[in-house]
């Protein structure tokens, strides 16, 4: 593969990890935006602005250090499953169909959350606790929060370890976290008044049906393009059509 065609594949995962961001605002909104409140604390725009960038940086470097990580376990594992790629990008289009459902249709299509989780998610919120008056090192809360167990980043790392290439996964996994950063700087100006908005049922649903079609899109891409080789350089970008 020569430099030109490594980069395209580098910025169309960038593209790919962007649109998946995107599909997450709602989510992000309601799930952490109570985060981003309690870093931007108190202060002038600008100062509580910054706060949040930081944090949202953190969350960025997590993110693309998990893309990388998983990279890595990707090529390891599925070298020599047959298949083992097109699984997995199938297997993040399936789940963001089922959270597209939840989101547009609500309890109708709620999954239960295994106990064990919501353990780790209250632990990990306790041994944060310190950090969360919004004053201090928002940028080591951002790096804490990356790690917090979401549906949305869990599809997006998903989508990362069918990569072939560490640098694909994380430059997908960077722009992921770029893309959530704008929902975060309306919450921290907003306040709890854009929380409630995004939780109106006519957004729910427009999100939830985006990112239906980019679920089915994605599990489409996955069940039809051929990968004769899991140690074979990645397709250029999961959400197109494969290439004729």
């Amino acid at each position: 593969m020569n430099a030109a065609t490594l980069f395209a594949s580098w910025g169309n995962a960038a593209i790919t990890g962007l649109v998946l961001g995107l599909a997450s605002t709602l989510h992000c909104a309601a799930m952490c935006g109570v985060f981003a409140l309690h870093t931007a604390g108190q202060g002038g725009t600008t100062q509580r602005l910054g706060r949040i960038v930081a944090w949202s940086l953190g969350r960025t470097v997590t993110y693309v250090g998990l893309g990388l990580l998983v990279a890595r376990l990707g090529r390891a594992s599925l070298g020599a499953l047959h298949g083992g790629r097109q699984v997995l990008i199938v297997a993040a289009g399936f789940a963001l169909l089922l959270w597209g459902l939840r989101l547009a249709f609500g309890t109708a299509f709620r999954l239960p959350i295994i106990p064990a989780v919501q353990q780790l998610v209250a632990a990990w919120t306790a041994a944060i606790g310190p950090l969360r008056d919004g004053k201090r090192t928002p940028f080591a809360l951002g790096l804490l929060n990356g790690l917090l167990p979401c549906g949305m980043t869990g599809t997006a790392l998903l989508t990362a370890a069918a990569r072939s290439d560490a640098i694909g996964a994380g430059a997908l996994m960077l722009g992921f976290g770029l893309a959530t950063i704008p929902v975060f700087l309306v919450t921290a100006t907003s306040g709890d008044w854009g929380r409630q908005l995004v939780r109106r049922p006519i957004w729910r649903v427009a999100f939830g049906v985006a990112i239906i079609v980019l679920g089915l899109t994605l599990a489409w891409h996955g069940s039809t393009t051929q990968h004769p080789s899991d140690l074979a350089p990645a397709a250029p970008c999961p959400l197109c059509p494969p290439t004729p």
